[in-house]
């Protein structure tokens, strides 16, 4: 059975949590260095500093819990570093 965070939202609450003891413990996968100061970054860049997978990523958009990015063209999206700054501020 597949189960996935937008049929289970304890499934959500649980990697939030895991997101958040991440940034917080300080020994994390999060690495603000990989962000520029401003400009735009793409989806790899994101998943240094905020590590969720791909899937999870493009569900938390479609969920509105993550920033929508700009379609640069056809296949090519980039976020707002002000944007992912901000998301990970809003859970430390």
């Amino acid at each position: 059975m597949h189960c996935d965070s937008s049929s289970n939202p304890k499934l959500f609450t649980w990697r939030f949590q895991m997101v958040s003891a991440v940034i917080n413990n300080g020994k994390s996968l999060v690495n603000i260095e990989f962000l520029p100061e401003t400009g735009f970054v793409r989806l790899p860049t994101v998943l240094k500093v905020f590590p969720v997978s791909t899937a999870s990523w493009w569900q938390g958009i479609r969920l509105g819990r993550y920033p929508k990015g700009v379609k640069l063209g056809p296949r090519t999206t980039a976020w707002n570093v002000r944007d992912i700054r901000m998301l990970i501020d809003s859970i430390q």
